[in-house]
């Protein structure tokens, strides 16, 4: 048994006397039976030469955080989830492309069409794009990206909104906080999103009016995994 604090421990055949060396480099025993009235006294015996710490470094932190760190916001139109759906597509023989409603989250933010990256409706009343997820997200931004090679002016006027189960949250229309005039023609539009809106499963984007037409480059919402 090791007594901590006068440095011996006990055994059957006597007291054994344990001494560290001051520099705590080097670990040595002296053993002394003392108890047998021999009075023999064993010489120092080095056990160790290691380097052992000249100070035992504290577990505890040096400072106590003050807040935990916040989710990281991320594309979740890329996640495997995301389901893209439009009011109608319409592809364009010249380039052999096609308008599918996927190509708006398929990473790609080029606004060429002859890239091959655009979706695009067909000439309508109140064309719309959507995203779709499975699930409920937090959504903290939503960046709409536009046709650049031409007929840029066509997105003008359209309307950003947001539902969680078939209901309408929020609207680019509505909020008082999103200041992006969607009447000015632009490469992209961000939409900072209200913090009360807590989560949405759908974004959509609809332009209203007769005889219109909704082409998108990109749609990136930014947003955690959960709500």
């Amino acid at each position: 048994i090791w007594n901590y604090l006068d440095g011996s421990f006990v055994t059957n055949g006597g007291t054994h006397c344990l001494t560290f060396d001051p520099s705590w480099s080097v670990i040595r025993l002296k053993v002394d039976l003392c108890d047998d009235g021999s009075g023999q006294d064993w010489s120092w015996n080095e056990l160790s030469s290691s380097a052992v710490p000249s100070s035992i470094p504290s577990t505890k932190p040096s400072s106590t955080p003050t807040s935990l760190p916040s989710l990281q916001a991320i594309n979740i139109s890329l996640l495997p989830g995301a389901t893209a759906s439009q009011s109608s597509t319409n592809s364009n023989g010249t380039f052999n492309t096609n308008g599918s409603p996927d190509k708006a989250i398929d990473g790609n933010t080029d606004g060429r069409w002859q890239e091959g990256s655009l979706s695009r409706t067909q000439f309508e009343s109140s064309p719309y794009w959507k995203v779709k997820w499975s699930e409920a997200h937090r959504i903290n931004k939503i960046k709409v990206w536009n046709r650049t090679d031409c007929c840029k002016d066509r997105i003008l006027g359209f309307v950003l909104s947001i539902q969680l189960n078939g209901n309408e949250i929020w609207s680019s229309s509505t909020s008082t906080s999103s200041s992006v005039d969607t009447s000015t023609i632009a490469n992209s539009y961000e939409f900072p999103i209200d913090d009360s809106v807590h989560a949405g499963d759908e974004v959509i984007v609809t332009i209203p009016g007769d005889t219109r037409i909704l082409l998108l480059a990109e749609v990136e919402v930014f947003g955690t995994s959960t709500p």
